[in-house]
């Protein structure tokens, strides 16, 4: 006795279709969120890894920068008066526009009392600058440019500028003053050729110097023993130039800002490969303290880092799983339609066969009729069969299909055995699609003509050897077929004739101890002969009824209707079969064909 949830998720329950489909999509949700977690985990640390290698190097190339104006102040300190001739020969032999990214010069600026601004100008001139002189005027300690290399070729002459006038410069000096530090300034007004007279980006680095190379302990010493500041004025999208190696450089792309009061923010560098960032690019805009600025950073993946993803790994996942579920309701909807028609056709036929007993008293009239709706019966049978084999068709293909269009658009992004799996799906399916059109033909040969072709019995049934065996590994057999054997039929059905025929060979002799099984001719007729069990001739006849079995189930399992098959396609081929044999003697099952 069944519970009522037992039948109503029956073969014949309409909501089985839908209970496979609930629980075929809940799992590929499930397994396509997991792998999502673990792909974006993966490209999140991927990126991480990236942005702190390029912060470092960010920071590097500052630090290089600050390192030559240190090796710069200490000569400074002990030679504060160089010869410029002298000056131009030392930074000529740092090559700057090598060695140093965005340096444009190197220079000193000079603190000068109001009364030793005549004494400063009068030496200068002495030195080779005759049109030296400190500007603009002011009436106040006074930080002209006295040292700037290399010397601007359009002839912009910086020397003799008061950096101190200008506001912006005025705040970083200050700064680099107090706390004894390396200074960066904001966008800056110094003096620059013609060429960068729009540019934007262009700022000046600062390191004091003071009397004697030592750092005065307080802030009022520090600015009485102040001796000037060497500086360099920067580019920044040179300074940052190819800054980023390794990994940082292949999967970033990265802008540096200047950030200002009131949240305004200035481009120093940019090397985006694109105007905008792009949809699927991760992102991230840390801020970084620079030698008293505050930089902002904005890193987001290159399309050669989401192109090294296995995002698509997680697509596959949901198309795949899309896919499996429609096969499986699919699958699930024929069985329950299937069942269900089988069972009215059941129903109908049970009541007919009433009919038949209670109407016997006209036997002549009613066979005549019972027979006509018989036959009626039997082609709708045939239909239906024809329609569940039909719909099961579909599917199959739909699997050969998805399975070319997996090798098609990810063969590359899968090793030997996953395409080895594939293939072996694709010729499963193209198997069951063949054996599935051999029984459509079965089903429609009282109405159908068969084609008959050439057909070589012997490598037909080579093949149908290889297919059976793969089932009985651990058995050794002894299996000869006689080579040349051909004649005419239809291939497919005398394919099936020779399934069962070496099929029941195998089976009913893998219990000797030496089983052998031979495939050959004689007298016109083929045959399959083995060495086990047999069968009592007495009862022959009953070899070609649909499931009669002369053996225990337990025994020999199968399904019962194999020889019946057999029986039908030969005969619709002309030909007839039979078999000899003796119990403990082997059996020999004999065809022809015409």
């Amino acid at each position: 006795m069944k519970f009522k949830w037992q039948r109503e998720l029956g073969g014949n329950s309409n909501s089985l279709p839908y209970l496979v489909f609930l629980l075929s999509i809940s799992a590929t949700i499930c397994a396509w969120v997991w792998a999502g977690v673990i792909v974006n985990g993966t490209d999140q640390e991927r990126f991480n890894y990236a942005t702190e290698e390029a912060q470092q190097a960010i920071q590097g190339r500052i630090d290089d920068q600050v390192d030559l104006l240190r090796a710069t102040a200490a000569t400074f300190t002990l030679q504060r008066a160089w010869p410029h001739a002298q000056f131009h020969s030392y930074v000529a032999h740092l090559d700057l526009a090598n060695n140093y990214n965005g340096l444009q010069g190197l220079g000193f600026i000079q603190a000068t009392q109001p009364a030793q601004v005549i004494g400063l100008e009068k030496n200068m001139k002495a030195d080779g600058l005759s049109g030296f002189s400190i500007h603009p005027a002011a009436q106040r300690e006074q930080f002209p440019v006295v040292y700037l290399e290399p010397e601007d070729p359009k002839g912009v002459n910086a020397f003799g500028f008061d950096v101190y006038s200008d506001p912006v410069q005025r705040t970083a000096m200050d700064d680099a003053r107090d706390s004894a530090m390396p200074m960066l300034s904001g966008i800056d007004s110094f003096p620059r050729p013609e060429s960068e007279s729009k540019q934007q980006n262009g700022f000046l680095l600062f390191y004091p110097v003071y009397k004697g190379g030592e750092v005065p302990i307080t802030v009022v010493d520090r600015r009485r023993e102040l001796v000037g500041f060497v500086f360099a004025p920067l580019r920044g999208s040179g300074l940052y130039q190819n800054v980023l190696e390794g990994e940082a450089r292949r999967y970033l792309d990265v802008q540096i800002f200047d950030l200002v009061k009131g949240g305004d923010k200035k481009l120093l560098y940019s090397s985006f490969r694109n105007r905008r960032v792009r949809d699927s690019a991760i992102t991230t805009e840390p801020k970084v303290p620079i030698l008293g600025r505050q930089w902002g950073l904005r890193f987001s993946t290159s399309a050669v880092f989401e192109q090294e993803s296995a995002s698509w790994l997680v697509r596959w996942i949901f198309a795949s799983g899309i896919l499996v579920t429609i096969l499986l309701t699919a699958v699930s909807y024929t069985q329950v339609s299937a069942n269900r028609s089988l069972s009215e056709r059941t129903s109908e036929l049970a009541k007919r066969e009433t009919q038949v007993t209670q109407l016997n008293e006209n036997l002549e009239e009613l066979v005549h009729d019972r027979t006509t709706e018989l036959r009626a019966s039997n082609l709708e049978l045939e239909a239906f069969c024809y329609s569940v084999s039909h719909d099961l068709r579909a599917p199959l293909r739909s699997v050969d299909g998805f399975s070319k269009s997996l090798l098609e658009d990810y063969g590359d992004k899968f090793d030997d055995q996953a395409i080895d799996y594939i293939n072996r799906v694709r010729n499963a399916s193209r198997r069951m699609d063949e054996l599935i059109s051999a029984l459509l033909n079965l089903s429609r040969i009282t109405r159908l003509d068969i084609v008959k072709q050439p057909i070589d019995i012997s490598q037909v049934a080579q093949d149908a050897i290889d297919d059976a065996m793969e089932a009985h590994t651990g058995v050794k057999f002894s299996i000869t077929v006689e080579p040349g054997l051909h004649t005419e039929g239809d291939p497919k059905l005398i394919r099936v004739v020779l399934d069962n025929l070496i099929g029941n060979a195998i089976k009913f002799s893998s219990a000797s101890a030496s089983p052998a099984i031979q495939i050959g001719a004689k007298d016109g007729a083929f045959f399959v002969r083995d060495n086990g069990v047999g069968f009592n001739p007495a009862y022959a006849d009953k070899l070609f009824v649909a499931f009669e079995r002369l053996h225990n189930q337990s025994e020999f399992p199968g399904s019962g209707i194999g020889l019946a098959t057999v029986q039908r396609i030969v005969q619709r081929h002309g030909g007839e079969v039979w078999a000899e044999s003796e119990p403990g003697k082997g059996a020999t099952f004999y065809f022809t064909l015409r």
